[in-house]
């Protein structure tokens, strides 16, 4: 075995599904290589030089995949895209490496049974390799392998990593969202507990596009997340199991079809230790009893299999899929989603005038379009004359690069002003308090003169997002 480093500098603990044949020698000081297919690359490129990835290796034990921890490796560098690509390879997406504590042969590892001390839900925590996983999980089996290793010739114990309550992933996000971390962890958290959640406030307040971006984080690949937005027309048929017109032979018949839930469900079931995500945008504007049937059981026995509406074979739904539904408060339809439903999902508020999303605004213009702050306060000063927070006015509608003057009046005529009409309607006498230049005085500021109510962070412009 290698001279192993006994210092730690920091760092995070990660997974690392192991396969003998992403290993080859680097140089003669024994660096080595892991590699990432195209579908872990994201996450691959999120690892940071220090950080240390626990791997493990899955073998069949009578019929059932048995998981066995068996080493630590350290991180040497963050992944280069132009100079750690190898095309011709099967992991063609390298990052480099160096051996802390390698057991000799992976039997020898810890095997991750329920009932062990060291036991990891890998579906639960696992987005796939190279995934963070808890600091707490992560040093008591960097301590277990320590002690397994304890007096082998040729394997040194090497010294944890120092605790971090910081998602480095999550916390690269939240600056990129310009929204607290605790506000992300605590969905985190909501997530793993019940695995269904719904973001729910008025529009342009970032619910669907913040439901991406997280489901992006977290699943560390596009390809695990299915996007779907319900509407009244919108059916079991369409969204679980149904018959569909289809040309056999040039005559028309019907085929059983799969909807983007059993589609979802499927690409979960096969990547077990990864985190799939559906996201379900408008989710209160369909017939909900009628377009989820069976899913209302489904959604709160996760361990337990039901027959389909369409077909005799029973359907369980995978631990490891996580719906994300978005509900528009100023949508009269949501008085049609029932108690039923509403027991099955966590809820999360996304509210303008209620952090994390009070302040956002400001926070966003000051990093984007300098002297333009003052647009912030008479958002603000419209959403207090609303007086209402299923129908306040979301930043979304102003988060837009090459922010000016002119485009604010744009905005402010042909969309925002608009939605106060249909709010408003009937009080035709109070629109006159929700014109732009006279909001803009009431609330004390002239055009680019406004500090602004938020400090800067880093992060690029959000795409225009209605919800």
């Amino acid at each position: 075995m290698t001279e192993n480093s006994t210092e730690a500098n920091g760092g995070c603990y990660r997974f690392l599904s192991f396969k003998h044949d992403t290993w080859e020698e680097c140089d003669a000081d024994k660096w080595r290589t892991v590699g990432a297919g195209a579908s872990n690359v994201k996450l691959l490129e999120s690892v940071q030089a220090g950080d240390r990835l626990v791997c493990y290796m899955v073998s069949d034990s009578g019929g059932r995949a048995r998981k066995q921890w068996f080493g630590i490796l350290e991180v040497v560098a963050p992944h280069d895209p132009e100079a750690d690509v190898q095309p011709d390879h099967p992991f063609p997406y390298r990052l480099h490496v160096r051996p802390c504590l390698m057991l000799p042969d992976p039997a020898d590892g810890l095997t991750n049974e329920a009932s062990d001390p060291w036991y990891v839900d890998t579906r639960r925590l696992q987005g796939g390799s190279f995934r963070k996983m808890p600091h707490d999980e992560g040093a008591t089996l960097h301590r277990k392998l320590n002690e397994r290793a304890s007096g082998r010739e040729g394997v040194t114990p090497h010294k944890e990593l120092e605790h971090s309550d910081v998602d480095p992933d999550l916390g690269s996000l939240a600056d990129e969202l310009l929204l607290d971390l605790a506000f992300l962890e605590e969905i985190l958290t909501l997530l793993e507990d019940r695995r269904q959640i719904i973001f729910q406030g008025p529009p342009g307040t970032g619910k669907t596009y913040v439901a991406q971006k997280l489901a992006e984080c977290l699943a560390g690949s596009p390809d695990r997340i299915t996007i779907v937005q319900f509407h009244p027309s919108y059916a079991y048929e369409d969204f679980v199991q149904g018959f569909r017109p289809t040309l056999d032979q040039g005559q028309a018949v019907f085929k059983l079809s799969e909807g983007p839930l059993l589609e979802a469900a499927e690409q979960a079931k096969n990547e077990p230790d990864a985190m799939h995500f559906l996201i379900i945008d408008e989710i209160n504007r369909g017939n909900l009893a009628k377009v989820f049937g069976e899913l209302y059981f489904l959604l709160e026995y996760r361990d337990k299999k039901i027959r389909l509406q369409y077909e005799p074979k029973t359907f369980r739904l995978p631990a490891n899929l996580y719906i994300m539904g978005t509900m528009n408060t100023a949508d009269r339809s949501i008085a049609l989603v029932d108690l039923a439903l509403r027991r099955r999902f966590y809820f999360v508020s996304f509210d303008p005038q209620a952090p994390p999303v009070a302040g956002l605004l400001g926070r966003w213009l000051t990093k984007n379009a300098p002297g333009m702050e003052w647009v912030a306060d008479a958002v603000a000063k419209a959403n207090e004359l609303l007086d209402s927070r299923h129908a306040a006015i979301g930043p979304s509608y102003f988060m837009k690069e090459r922010l000016d003057e002119d485009a604010v009046e744009r905005i402010w005529k042909h969309s925002v002003m608009p939605y106060i009409e249909e709010h408003l309607f009937g009080e035709p006498d109070r629109l006159k308090d929700f014109e732009l230049d006279a909001l803009r005085n009431q609330s004390g500021e002239n055009a680019g003169e406004d500090e602004g109510d938020g400090a800067p962070a880093d992060a690029a412009a959000e795409p225009d997002d209605d919800e």
